[in-house]
């Protein structure tokens, strides 16, 4: 199914949609957005919530995510009435949910493609060091219970 033929992204595609989301996001420094869960997936029902990913500039300071969270989730609200909104940020998700956006997630916006690029990148990189570390976790917490 391609992402033009989601609901959410339709309407988000929508001509007088797309200039005001590439105003806010210009406005609020987002560089990348993604749709996931349930509504990129098409397992979207009557009751979904829509899950937006957001990435941010890296010059804007961690104690202005909330603010700018709250300035998205007012915008797209406005759009989705009737839907629960949650925006994740990417800047500070862990790797298992970065990683699960970049592989299951719908590209909404991008500043450029190197940016969705290094996305792509990282998050596979954090979450191949995640899985490695856990691993080490496991095998450790194995041999500990193994011993008592």
């Amino acid at each position: 199914m391609k992402l033009e033929n989601y609901p959410v992204k339709k309407t988000i595609l929508q001509y007088k949609y797309k200039q005001k989301i590439k105003t806010l996001f210009e406005k609020e420094r987002v560089v990348l957005c993604f749709l996931f869960g349930s509504q990129a997936k098409g397992l979207a029902h009557k009751e979904s919530d829509i899950d937006i990913g957001i990435l941010f500039d890296r010059k804007v300071k961690p104690k202005s995510y909330l603010r700018k969270e709250g300035e998205l989730i007012g915008f797209f609200s406005k759009i989705f009435p009737n839907h629960e909104i949650n925006i994740v940020n990417l800047n500070s998700a862990s790797p298992l949910l970065r990683q699960t956006v970049n592989l299951e997630g719908k590209l909404i916006y991008r500043k450029n493609k190197i940016s969705f690029m290094m996305f792509q990148i990282n998050a596979l990189r954090e979450y191949e060091e995640y899985v490695h570390l856990s691993n080490i976790y496991n095998q450790f917490l194995k041999l500990k219970l193994n011993a008592l």
